[in-house]
């Protein structure tokens, strides 16, 4: 498996999910800030750039499993955010767990 930051911009984004899905990974996590946002903003995710990588990664596997991460306090979240964004998984740290 391997986990992402979203990078700055989508030209990027689009490039990298390819190459990590060709790679063999049985399956990827996506955190919804950029690495310039960590730490620095919570709440609210970029689902719309989380579901624009899924749709990349499903462009080379149909059934490539993406799990996303961040934004996720509550179930309500987690159920949004899978909804938003087509991910199959939801992974949180600390404030889901709270």
């Amino acid at each position: 498996s391997a986990k992402i930051r979203l990078p700055l911009n989508d030209q990027t984004l689009l490039d990298r999910i390819p190459r990590l899905v060709e790679t063999g990974i049985h399956f990827l996590t996506i955190h919804g800030r950029t690495l310039e946002e960590n730490k620095t903003k919570v709440g609210a995710i970029h689902t719309d750039r989380m579901r624009l990588a899924i749709e990349a990664a499903h462009r080379v596997d149909p059934s490539f499993p993406v799990v996303a991460n961040g934004g996720m306090e509550t179930y309500t979240d987690v159920q949004q955010i899978l909804q938003a964004t087509g991910a199959v998984a939801a992974m949180s740290s600390e404030a889901l767990l709270e």
